[in-house]
């Protein structure tokens, strides 16, 4: 707007097509007088039938309590997904967003149901054996106790679930084990079965092929025939005997000459 009132004001320029352009450009843009009439009295308008009260004003909304609790609480969800919940992907026992990042892991257990549970329980025993791999490399030996503890609870939940291993959770399996068989040569003696112990887990979840099946039972039902006579010779018992005609040899009613 600067350049346009230097434009209008006379001043000599070089370029008079420049000048032109944006004479042609305001006059564009300008509004036009009856329409600026016509906005003006409506404005008007309105203000004065709002003023006698002739036109009832709308009554503002405000958001209320319950409004905004949910909308703090949607915001707070979002915050610690995106943010705090991504820092924590890499926080290892004795962290202090170590917590968020077993919470989280917990509301997608909650929500999670069928093959998509399974794949998260297994997730979240390979994610344990890495944090006590990373620990014990680390020489964190003061925190491997704890490490070692939630990989025996996370154990646990996928030994209850009962799923079989898939060939990826197996040859991902078999690399932990690779690293813990490492990490056991150089472990002080005071924390070496607690690689042992970790490195047991992860034997058996390489191992595994399949449901285990059920074991047999102690009573087995004997078979059928089990109950029928079995010395050769014996004579057929009478249920076994065909029923016969009355005209037929071992009938009922021997046939009249």
């Amino acid at each position: 707007m600067a350049l346009l009132h230097w434009s209008r004001s006379g001043v000599p320029v070089e370029d008079r097509a420049v000048v032109a352009l944006l004479q042609r450009a305001s006059a564009a843009i300008e509004p036009d007088p009856m329409y600026r009439r016509r906005l003006r009295g409506r404005v008007l308008n309105a203000h004065v039938a709002r003023r006698e009260g002739l036109v009832r004003a709308r009554p503002q909304r405000h958001m209320g309590a319950l409004g905004r609790s949910v909308l703090v609480a949607s915001l707070t969800l979002a915050v610690s997904v995106s943010a705090v919940g991504a820092v924590s992907q890499d926080a290892l026992p004795g962290d202090a967003l170590y917590p968020v990042k077993r919470q989280l892991e917990a509301i997608r257990l909650q929500i999670a149901t069928g093959a998509a549970r399974d794949d998260l329980l297994a997730q979240a025993l390979a994610e344990r054996l890495s944090e006590f791999e990373r620990l014990a490399a680390a020489g964190e030996w003061q925190l491997v106790d704890a490490a070692g503890e939630e990989v025996a609870v996370a154990e646990a939940a996928v030994l209850g679930d009962g799923a079989p291993a898939t060939p990826y959770q197996r040859d991902r399996a078999q690399r932990h084990v690779a690293r813990l068989e490492a990490l056991l040569k150089t472990a002080p003696p005071a924390r070496q079965h607690r690689v042992e112990e970790a490195l047991q887990v992860a034997r058996e979840r390489a191992s595994v092929t399949g449901r285990p099946a059920d074991p047999p039972s102690a009573h087995p039902t004997p078979p059928l025939s089990a109950n029928r006579p079995s010395q050769a010779g014996a004579p057929p018992t009478q249920a076994s005997e065909p029923p016969g005609r009355p005209d037929q040899p071992g009938g009922d009613h021997p046939a009249q000459p």
